[in-house]
């Protein structure tokens, strides 16, 4: 019995079992019974916060735009339109930064490349008037050990940094190297310049005005990284854009 529990919770991080079974001996009935529950609370809590946040961002940011409307073009206002853009600015990165599950009682595996599909999916619907040529390269099974809405906005945070700048192609990696899991996103686009380097990742830090919220995304991307203790960098690229690159730990090495 001892050893099939040891297999489920293996399922259960790989994401094919949502929790234990129920035909356990008497001796190992309780255990398997608090764990379904633990399981169960943390799904729970997790969920009523993101929507709580999600109902208090609603309700601040609905009069804000208000606000923003009727002040707009009105002379002498612009020291109270940056104020409101700021409290638009801190409420959008706070509403990302509540998704960020990180460490969980049970890690589940999630497969990249379902991921990657809907997220290319998506952004090419979003981007259709102007989309690049995605190329897609990664290793056999790659999984991320962590929660899915986390992977989410790492990959989706960097692929649409790269699809707004690209001009015709973006390159998109995963692999397994020196036991660590990589994710590579680079593109074609103008690239940064050399200042902006180390403070891209900084929270609100918008290196181009005409595009809204960027910086708070990348920030998201690095609040994510770390918490799972992993680190994420960006340099030129050779194809002449970005080129980020996000490691993380193989959950064979303990870190889920």
């Amino acid at each position: 019995p001892i050893e099939v529990m040891a297999c489920e919770i293996s399922e259960l991080e790989k994401g094919s079992r949502s929790r234990l079974s129920d035909n356990y001996p008497a001796e190992l009935q309780g255990v398997a019974r608090n764990i379904n529950a633990l399981i169960a609370k943390e799904d729970q809590q997790r969920q009523r916060y993101r929507d709580g946040m999600a109902n208090l961002a609603h309700s601040i940011k609905t009069p804000m735009t208000t606000l923003t409307s009727e002040l707009t073009g009105v002379q002498n206002n612009k020291l109270v339109l940056d104020a409101i853009d700021r409290v638009n600015k801190s409420v959008e990165y706070h509403l990302h930064r509540t998704v960020i599950a990180g460490h969980t009682l049970v890690s589940r595996g999630v497969d990249i490349r379902d991921a990657l599909d809907q997220i290319i999916m998506a952004l090419n619907k979003i981007y259709s008037d102007r989309a690049p040529l995605v190329e897609c390269d990664l290793d056999n099974y790659t999984v991320f050990w962590g929660d899915e809405n986390d992977l989410m906005e790492i990959v989706g945070n960097l692929l649409d940094n790269a699809f707004k700048y690209a001009r015709e192609k973006i390159r998109v990696a995963v692999k397994k190297q020196q036991k660590q899991l990589v994710i590579l996103v680079e593109d074609d686009g103008p690239g940064l310049t050399d200042d902006t380097y180390q403070r891209i990742f900084r929270r609100g830090e918008r290196l181009d005005q005409a595009e809204p919220g960027q910086g708070i995304g990348l920030a998201v991307v690095a609040d994510i990284v770390s918490g799972y203790g992993g680190d994420v960098a960006v340099s030129r690229s050779e194809m002449g854009g970005a080129h980020f690159v996000v490691r993380f730990k193989n959950r064979e090495e303990g870190n889920a």
